[in-house]
């Protein structure tokens, strides 16, 4: 390799010396520290590149027990039945038939309530099993009887669910897993075409 003489060695170090500082990085040194120094100073950059993606996500609003009225807590009537079994006598192609195809082996409790006071009850499923719970709450739907045919108005995951006595557009509030000692639930409530969180 051809050798540079000494003084243009010099001035080639000299031109680069700025951009060196200018574009140093300012963990350099201690990258170029203890191998402790820099095992910690690598832990510190994957936390921070590992929270960049995650967003946190919103707590349900609760509302203190009062805002509901008198509260009526349902209790759900076990059938003995699976949603597969229930998926056999069930119209194709309907709201219904789709929801307890998905649910697998989960045993179906349910419950009619009439919740807007029109003389035909709703009714109320729960899906217990393997794919329909968590480690406390199921899903849970509740139908609307229209045109011979049911209709999904509402659906969470929730293992107590009660009914206000305060109504909202003609349909009653609906309360799911209540803390009586702080005296909050998750409240729902009537808009147009089914039930929505409060």
């Amino acid at each position: 390799m051809l050798a540079l003489p000494t003084n243009l060695r010099h001035t080639h170090a000299s031109l680069l010396q700025p951009y060196v500082r200018r574009y140093r990085k300012p963990w350099a040194d201690e990258y170029r520290g203890s191998p402790m120094r820099r095992s910690l100073l690598l832990v510190q950059l994957a936390l921070v590149v590992l929270a960049l993606p995650i967003e946190m996500p919103r707590a349900e609003k609760r509302h203190s027990l009062k805002e509901a009225g008198s509260i009526r807590y349902l209790e759900l009537v076990p059938t003995g039945q699976t949603a597969l079994a229930a998926l056999a006598v069930q119209k194709p192609n309907t709201s219904l038939s789709e929801i307890l195809s998905k649910a697998g082996d989960a045993e179906i409790s349910n419950l009619l309530e009439d919740l807007n006071s029109d003389g035909t009850p709703e009714l109320i499923v729960q899906l217990t099993g393997t794919i329909t719970c968590g480690i406390r709450d199921c899903d849970t739907y509740i139908f609307s009887l229209e045109n011979n045919e049911y209709r999904p108005i509402w659906t969470a995951t929730m293992s107590v669910l009660g009914v206000g006595s305060v109504n909202v557009n003609g349909w009653n509030i609906l309360v799911t897993n209540p803390d009586t000692q702080k005296d909050n639930g998750t409240f729902w409530s009537w808009e147009g075409k089914n039930y929505v969180l409060r």
